[in-house]
């Protein structure tokens, strides 16, 4: 690629600029950066990208960018919900999201809305009202905004109704046409903050207190469970401990399902049963079934993984059954679960990751993909999965994936590794091999279509001689909170 001269890099001007935190004061001449509305940022950016494309061969980079266009697969629909007799789900396309409406067979897409059409305003989800589907919630977020916004539309009159900020949650009821929301109310002299949950009545246009928390609190979650009796908001203590409590809209009554905060996180209901991941006892995870009405001390085990080597990661319930999604040494399972035993569902391969993209109320949809499977769709229903939007029918027969491990140069333990090669490679060390690996922030690295940073076509690389290795180094949670909590802090060294 042929490099242009540009002697200049852009200059950007510091101001004084002085905040104290806590009694610390800290300078930042930089902050005037901060309104992406100011000419003056707007003249500064464009500067830098003028700075960039003289920097790079533009013709180079035109044929490039024409010829990843021409690869670029259909994007995968997520936050799938009903609205009517269509599915309302988000698109996520060159970095950004539209939300649009589709048939069941995901052919007749309608857009909604997209970023631009509400000024400042970028969309994230859509639900509609199951009470009244001409009332649809956006959620997304507002430019310069800290934290999410949720707006109550009314579809006929083309109306917002009212906007909901400064919310990390918000939902419909599943039996009436209100909405709830938590916010989060922070004193920085205090040193306080205490999460609220509200609700709007659309009807009403009025707003309502549901519950208010008497500890300290950062954030709030709410869910409706999927049998449309239950309203379910966490209280975050910190990033990993919540205190539950569940509401009957009915009778207005709020329980709270564990006074002290855990890690656990809520599945779904099932006639008046709720179904929690707890990681309090195993690091990998089990299954907790209370009872409406009682807390977490009467609590009994539905599932547990301990000695399994398996890894709860989520879960939901479909015509009064639940299914639990596990990670079985980094590749995805789902199986139905009946407190007895368990059923394997069926995925197209299993070495594969798959993702719960959202739900209606017959049928549950899961976004999946492997090293040799491009991003594909697929509808649990009546107990079998069937792909119903498939990105690519090309297979590749003369690949292959492998598990192995290797012992860590810091203490020795096995550190597991994923390698996709030709059948008939010759292990001579004149393949040319893409090795990846990351470990940190307790996330894993799964068997995915493209290579997480270049976007390296995995399938097609090595279909044509090379070789890749994903590697699942500690830092991560491949394998439960111990493994993520062993690439911590001075463990670090010991990684690889």
């Amino acid at each position: 690629m042929a490099v242009r001269e540009y002697k200049e890099y852009p200059k950007c001007r510091k101001e004084a600029y002085r905040e104290e935190y806590f009694g610390i004061g800290l300078d930042d001449p930089y902050r005037w950066l901060k309104n992406g509305k100011d000419p003056d940022v707007l003249a500064w950016v464009k500067a830098e990208n003028e700075y960039t494309d003289n920097w790079f061969d533009r013709e180079e980079l035109d044929r490039k960018e024409k010829e990843l266009k021409a690869r670029q697969l259909r994007p995968m629909y997520q936050t799938i919900s009903s609205w009517g007799d269509r599915i309302a789900a988000t698109v996520m396309e060159d970095g950004g999201y539209r939300i649009v409406s589709t048939d069941r067979s995901f052919q007749d897409e309608r857009l909604i809305v997209k970023r631009g059409d509400i000024p400042g305003f970028s969309p994230l989800k859509i639900e509609a009202c199951p009470a009244n589907p001409n009332y649809i919630l956006i959620s997304g977020v507002f430019d310069g905004a800290a934290r999410m916004a949720a707006l109550v539309v009314d579809c006929k009159k083309k109306e917002i109704l009212v906007k909901i900020e400064d919310t990390f949650s918000a939902i419909w009821s599943p039996l009436k046409e209100i909405v709830y929301y938590a916010a989060t109310e922070t004193d920085v002299k205090a040193q306080t903050t205490v999460t609220k949950v509200f609700t709007y009545h659309v009807e009403e246009a009025e707003t309502r207190t549901v519950h208010e928390e008497s500890e300290n609190t950062i954030i709030g979650e709410i869910y409706a469970s999927s049998d449309g009796k239950h309203i379910i908001f966490n209280m975050w203590q910190d990033y990993s401990r919540y205190r539950y409590y569940s509401y009957l809209e009915e009778e207005g009554l709020v329980t709270a399902v564990n006074k002290e905060a855990l890690m656990m996180n809520y599945l779904d209901s099932i006639e008046g049963t709720h179904y929690f991941i707890s990681m309090e006892q195993d690091g990998r995870g089990e299954v907790l079934a209370v009872k409406d009405g009682q807390d977490i001390s009467s609590a009994f085990v539905f599932s547990t993984q301990k000695g399994k080597g398996k890894t709860i990661e989520g879960g939901f319930a479909l015509d009064g059954r639940l299914y639990l999604l596990y990670m079985n040494n980094v590749c995805s399972e789902l199986v139905f679960a009946d407190g007895g035993g368990e059923t394997m569902v069926g995925l197209p391969s299993d070495m594969g990751t798959a993702v719960l993209a959202g739900r209606t109320s017959d049928a549950v949809y899961l976004k999946f993909e492997s090293f040799l499977d491009k991003p594909m769709l697929l509808e649990l229903k009546g107990g079998e999965v069937t792909p119903v939007l498939v990105n690519s029918g090309k297979t590749y027969p003369e690949t292959v994936t492998e598990q192995k491990s290797a012992p860590s140069v810091g203490d020795g333990k096995e550190i597991p590794y994923f390698i996709v090669h030709r059948k008939d490679m010759a292990a001579d060390g004149t393949n040319p091999v893409w090795i990846y690996a990351y470990g940190g922030y307790n996330a894993s690295m799964r068997p995915e279509a493209k290579e997480p940073v270049n976007e390296l076509d995995i399938a097609e690389w090595v279909d044509k001689g090379g070789i890749y290795v994903l590697a699942s180094i500690r830092g991560g949670n491949e394998f439960g909170i111990t493994w993520y909590e062993e690439g911590m802090k001075m463990k670090k060294k010991e990684l690889l």
